[in-house]
Parts: structure tokens; C-alpha cells; sequence
């Protein structure tokens, strides 16, 4: 297999609660993180790198005419950057579909399950937007042909500590995960990126109870036996918080490109 059969599905129709009113006119992942990047663009262009073509952005009816725009930009100019500049190459890519996805309303594992049934490839790569990443983690997912490479990745440790969940791993294989981190790793969280066959995540959404977390999602496959993937990565940071994201703005110069 390689990454022509993989969907990536970015759910982004979260309501972002934590920031408070600001994110009742524009939803989080169009945040910039530096003057030419926002979470949202700086995401599509990691996976782009990686060679992942095929890209579904899932979202809220309410969101969807703001992001329809975004991609109808995309196509007119062949770049996933909003704020392509004449003095520096384009950066060409497959823009992403997007899907108004009114299963949002009932949590993030519905607008998945949604998303999963209307995909035809046989693997679904899953993608949070709000994660940053220092450096790009999707080569080495996009080369890996293996059932199950499974850790945790450290969080960048100057900001607050991400939900995400914490995988226990042993003998290559994801044992536990648990909401809260054990106090022997306090630095490995799930980075938001997880691969399954398509086949295997619709059925397992099913088995779920619903208004669950993404974490039930793996608690469930694991409970099965449903095997996914997801690669060690550099630190990253869950923009999850006005105070997080200002830390990001304040690390310019840190930005690979």
C-alpha cells in the first residue's frame, strides 16, 4: 500500500469553547502561526510534503461556506497559503474537499463516522488541526507499510500539557491509554494523527457510545484488537487555549519551512 490509498480527514468543526467569543467568527485552525502560516495551512502543506494527495476538511454547516471559500482560493491560485506573496515560489498542491458535516453537533466521533462512510480509499488517515507540529511527522507515517507502529510523542514541555490521551506501549503494541499521563511519562501524549483501514472504522465508531471522545476511539480499538498506526514524532504543541497560541506566535524564528 502507499499514500494514494489513504483519505486524510481533518475534523475541524469543533466549537473551540476555550477561547471564548473569538472563535464565534472564525474557527481555530485559521489561526495564524506566523506571518505567512495559519494551523490550518501550515497542516495541508506537512501532508502535502508527504506526498498525502487526497484531503477531506469536515466540518460544520456553519463553518462550511468559510472554508468552501478557502479551497475555492486554493484552486485559483494551486496553493494551500492564504497569503501567497509574488516574491516567493507557489507551492502547488491537491486542494482538499470539503464536507459540511452536521454530525459535528453530536461530537467529534459522529462527524468521523460520517466522514469514514463517505470515502472510497481503503485507509483513513485521521488529522486534529489544531496541533502544531515543529517538524513535519507525515513522511515517515506516508513510507511506513507496517500493521502497527505505535508510541507516544512528547509535547513541546513550555506550554501546558495537551488532553490528549497517553498510550502505554509494550512489546510494540499499545496496551492502555489513559486521559491523564502516568507520572513516569509525563511527556508523551497522542499526537492527534492516527491511520486505520476504512473498513475497520466505521464499524468500530458503531461499537462506541455516543457523545464519546476521540480517546474512546482508541480505547475501543485496542478493546478489539483493531489495528492503527501512528509514528513517533518531534514535539508538538495543541493549540487548545489563547495563552497556547500566543506562545506559538511568540516562537517566529523556531518555525521549520
Amino acid at each position: 500500500m502507499s499514500v494514494c490509498d489513504v483519505c486524510v480527514v481533518i475534523l475541524a468543526g469543533g466549537t473551540a469553547s476555550r477561547f471564548g467569543g473569538v472563535m464565534q467568527v472564525l474557527p481555530k485552525c485559521f489561526l495564524p502561526v506566523s506571518a505567512e502560516e495559519t494551523l490550518l495551512t501550515r497542516l495541508l502543506s506537512q501532508l502535502r510534503e508527504a506526498g498525502f494527495a487526497k484531503t477531506v476538511i469536515s466540518t460544520s454547516p456553519q463553518w462550511f461556506p468559510l472554508f468552501e471559500a478557502f479551497t475555492r482560493r486554493c484552486r485559483e491560485t494551486g496553493s494551500s497559503d492564504a497569503l501567497e506573496r509574488e516574491d516567493r515560489p507557489q507551492k502547488t498542491m491537491v486542494c482538499p474537499t470539503v464536507l459540511s458535516n452536521p454530525a459535528h453537533a453530536d461530537g467529534p466521533l459522529a462527524a468521523l463516522g460520517n466522514a469514514a462512510r463517505q470515502i472510497e480509499e481503503p485507509r483513513l488517515l485521521l488529522c486534529l488541526p489544531d496541533i502544531f507540529f515543529w517538524e513535519n511527522p507525515f513522511p515517515e507515517l506516508a513510507a511506513g507499510d507496517r500493521a502497527a507502529a505505535l508510541s507516544g510523542c512528547p509535547v513541546d514541555r513550555l506550554t501546558k500539557s495537551p488532553s490528549s490521551g497517553f498510550l502505554t506501549i509494550k512489546d510494540g503494541m499499545v496496551e492502555t491509554l489513559a486521559y491523564q499521563p502516568p507520572p513516569d511519562r509525563p511527556d508523551a501524549f497522542w499526537p492527534g494523527v492516527a491511520l486505520f483501514r476504512q473498513s475497520d472504522v466505521v464499524p468500530l465508531l458503531e461499537s462506541i457510545a455516543p457523545g464519546g471522545s476521540i480517546e474512546n476511539l482508541f480505547a475501543a480499538a485496542i478493546a478489539q484488537g483493531v489495528r492503527f498506526t501512528f509514528q513517533p514524532c518531534s514535539p508538538f504543541g495543541n493549540v487548545n487555549t489563547m495563552g497556547e497560541w500566543l506562545y506559538l506566535l511568540e516562537r517566529p524564528r523556531d518555525l521549520p519551512h
